[in-house]
């Protein structure tokens, strides 16, 4: 269409002359006429190719981010269960510290010794008849 032309002024136009059946045959007209319509046609084509694509590349997309979201939150989950092994470990290597700080001990020794009958060589050992 015409830049500043209103639907239709085409038929107006004819009609005004009394042609009511098509418009003027003017070659300018004419070829006016069927490059808007390869223009609509065009435009048809390229919306009926790029509007799938979007709505394909928009549901691709939104499979992709509710992957990712489940593979963080999975992630995240383990994340918690290592933070909490992590601590475990912690608490136990602190509580391995204290028992060899212990066994350094001479009193633990003894203790340990005589669990087993070791004595020392001027004790005398008294034990009870059955």
């Amino acid at each position: 269409m015409i830049k500043g032309s209103k639907k239709g002024c085409i038929r107006d136009a004819c009609r005004k002359k009394g042609n009511q059946k098509s418009p003027p045959k003017d070659k300018f007209m004419e070829k006016l006429v069927n490059s808007t319509k390869k223009k609509i046609r065009r435009n048809r084509i390229l919306m009926a190719v790029l509007v799938p694509v979007f709505i394909g590349a928009i549901v691709f997309l939104s499979f992709q981010i509710t992957k990712y979201n489940r593979e963080n939150e999975e992630l995240e989950t383990k994340k918690a269960a290592l933070e909490e092994k992590l601590e475990e470990q912690l608490e136990r290597k602190d509580e391995l510290e204290n028992e060899k700080e212990l066994i350094r001990t001479k009193q633990y020794i003894e203790e340990k010794a005589r669990a087993i009958g070791y004595i020392y060589p001027d004790e005398i050992v008294f034990k009870e008849k059955e």
